[in-house]
């Protein structure tokens, strides 16, 4: 049995009623950003997603393994970053709902001008193509090792699951799996310390 495949068919059947319960959008601005109401926790939970993935396993265990212990302070200005940027996230956040912002470059437009807002939608474009990127090779890596499935196949399954609930749904969709996957991920890293115990009892 192909354990693998028997995994992606659960996690689809999660996918769908997790969509079908969260997705019923009631117009744009819910389709595009959920009304602006995630609230501390969900936006806590979408920034992890975004940094623990394949992504976190291609790129910094490959710092880990070339630096050594050094590659620590990337994840020490990963996390001053972020407490930097909670502050000016305040504000952002304020001008979004004032104005009715969808993105950054329409902040940073309002403020410094078109060019301005430009560059900045260039820069974010090309940062989050790779970030991406990265998340589709590492993914499509893990599902083709695993599971015995061709690279390209690993490639357009990832890409469907994620097509599937992010067109159904919209962002509150996303947020909502989001959601459920990372506090799945906290209860195990809770109980994990348990298990060579357990399993050596058995």
């Amino acid at each position: 049995m192909n354990y693998v495949l028997v995994g992606l068919i659960i996690y689809l059947v999660i996918i769908l009623a997790v969509v079908l319960i969260s997705g019923r959008s009631r117009g744009n601005e819910d389709y595009l950003i959920a009304e602006r109401k995630l609230g501390v926790w969900r936006s806590t939970m979408t920034i992890m997603s975004s940094k623990i993935g394949s992504g976190l396993i291609m790129t910094y265990m490959a710092y880990i393994y070339l630096w050594g212990p050094p590659a620590i302070f990337s994840f020490i200005g990963m996390a001053i970053g972020y407490i930097v940027f909670a502050f000016f996230g305040r504000y952002l956040k304020h001008q979004a709902d004032l104005h009715g912002y969808y993105t950054l470059p329409e902040i940073y437009r309002h403020m410094f001008g078109q060019k301005t807002g430009l560059l900045m939608g260039i820069i974010i474009f090309f940062v989050m193509f790779g970030s991406v990127a990265i998340q589709l090779i590492g993914g499509a890596h893990i599902v083709a090792d695993a599971g015995g499935i061709s690279y390209i196949w690993s490639i357009i399954i990832i890409c469907g699951i994620i097509l599937f609930y992010l067109l159904l749904g919209g962002f509150k969709s996303v947020v909502a799996l989001i959601s459920c996957r990372e506090f799945a991920y906290l209860l195990c890293c809770r109980y994990s310390s348990s298990w060579p115990s357990r399993l050596q009892a058995i």
